[in-house]
C-alpha cells in the first residue's frame, strides 16, 4: 500500500471580486452616490436613472424664472417754473432800458419762505417778494405795497387752460382778475423757450384795467412780461440768466 503523500495541496485561488459578483476595489472607493449613478461600476439591483426628465425641468425652471429688473433710479424732479435761489439773476430789456433783477435773500411770511427780489434799473431800486410754493407763484409785496392776500401770478402743477381768479389788495387798493395757463414756445434775446403762458385780459388795480401777460420757463423763470394799458403796450424780455453757484 502506497502510503499517504506528507504534501499539502495547494489551496484553490481567490476568486476576484468581479467574479464574486462585487464592485471592484476602485468602485468601493468611490461615494455611494457616485457609484450608484454609473461611476462606480453599478450596484446590484440598481438601475441607473435617465437625467433628462431633470434636464428639462431645469430648462422649464430656467424660463419660467422672470428676469432680475435692473436697478432703476427715479426720475429727477421737474425744473421750477420760477427758480428763486438766493443769488439768481435776470437781466431784461425794455426799450433801451435795461433792467437787472436778483434774488438778494428770503424772508419767512408765515409758514411760507418768500425770495425778496432785488429790481435796479436806471439807478433806482424796487423790491418785491415771490415764492414759489406747491400750490403756485405768489407774489406778496411789490413797490413799496403789500398785497394780501399774496396775489397768485400762475397756478402750480399747470394744466393747460386752467383759470383762476384772483383778488386782493396792494396797499389800499383792490386788486382784482382772471388768469389762464397755457403752454407755448416763447422767443426772447436769450434764447427760444418751451413757456408756460399765464394772462389776465381783464386785470385791475384800483381804477385801472389792463392787460397783463408772464410766460415761465422751466429752470429759467420770468422769461417775458406784456403790459398793455390801452393803447400803450410795455415789453420786458430777458437777455440773460445768471444762476447762483
Amino acid at each position: 500500500m502506497q502510503g499517504k503523500s506528507n504534501r499539502t495541496k495547494p489551496l484553490p485561488p481567490t476568486p476576484s471580486p468581479q467574479r464574486r459578483g462585487g464592485a471592484s476595489q476602485k468602485a468601493l472607493l468611490l461615494p455611494l452616490s457616485l457609484w450608484g449613478r454609473g461611476l462606480g461600476g453599478g450596484v446590484s439591483g440598481y438601475s441607473k436613472p435617465s437625467t433628462l426628465p431633470l434636464i428639462a425641468a431645469l430648462a422649464l425652471a430656467f424660463l419660467l424664472t422672470p428676469e432680475p429688473q435692473a436697478a432703476q433710479n427715479p426720475p429727477p424732479p421737474p425744473a421750477p417754473l420760477y427758480p428763486l435761489k438766493v443769488g439768481n439773476t435776470w437781466e431784461y430789456r425794455h426799450g433801451k432800458q435795461k433792467l437787472v433783477t436778483r434774488v438778494v435773500r428770503e424772508e419767512a411770511l408765515g409758514a411760507d419762505t418768500y425770495a425778496v427780489l432785488e429790481t435796479t434799473a436806471d439807478g433806482k431800486t424796487i423790491l418785491e417778494k415771490v415764492a414759489a410754493l406747491p400750490g403756485g407763484v405768489y407774489r406778496s409785496f411789490a413797490e413799496d405795497l403789500k398785497i394780501e392776500p399774496p396775489l397768485c401770478l400762475l397756478k402750480l402743477p399747470v394744466k393747460a387752460g386752467e383759470t383762476w381768479i384772483v383778488k386782493c389788495t396792494a396797499g389800499s387798493l383792490p386788486v382784482e382778475g382772471t388768469f389762464t395757463a397755457q403752454e407755448e414756445e416763447v422767443k426772447v434775446p436769450a434764447g427760444a423757450f418751451k413757456a408756460v403762458r399765464s394772462s389776465s385780459p381783464d386785470f385791475r388795480i384800483g381804477t385801472l384795467k389792463m392787460t397783463l401777460t408772464y410766460w415761465f420757463a422751466p429752470g429759467v423763470g420770468l422769461v417775458k412780461q406784456r403790459l398793455q394799458l390801452g393803447d400803450r403796450v410795455e415789453v420786458f424780455e430777458l437777455e440773460k440768466f445768471t444762476a447762483a453757484k
